[in-house]
């Protein structure tokens, strides 16, 4: 299913704040202003700011990358 303009914006304002602020600065009304779109968008596409960042987790293989990122310092920890 093609994502509407919209959810791409915020999802997109998601990977902004991150990167540029931290997780911890997440928050509905950063997000909605940072992407240009109405606050009600989150909860209706995403059902709030949980399921914003699991989608936002997922679009991105935050999971599976994490998970390497895991693997390879474990790895790196047992070999010293």
């Amino acid at each position: 299913m093609e994502l509407r303009k919209s959810e791409k914006q915020l999802l997109q304002a998601v990977s902004d704040i991150i990167v540029d602020e931290g997780f911890a600065k997440l928050g509905i009304n950063k997000i909605a202003r940072i992407a240009c779109c109405d606050k009600v968008l989150i909860y209706r596409y995403f059902g709030g700011l949980d399921g914003l960042i699991t989608s936002w987790a997922k679009t991105n293989d935050f999971y599976v990358q994490a998970y390497d990122l895991f693997i390879k310092r474990n790895a790196l920890k047992h070999a010293l």
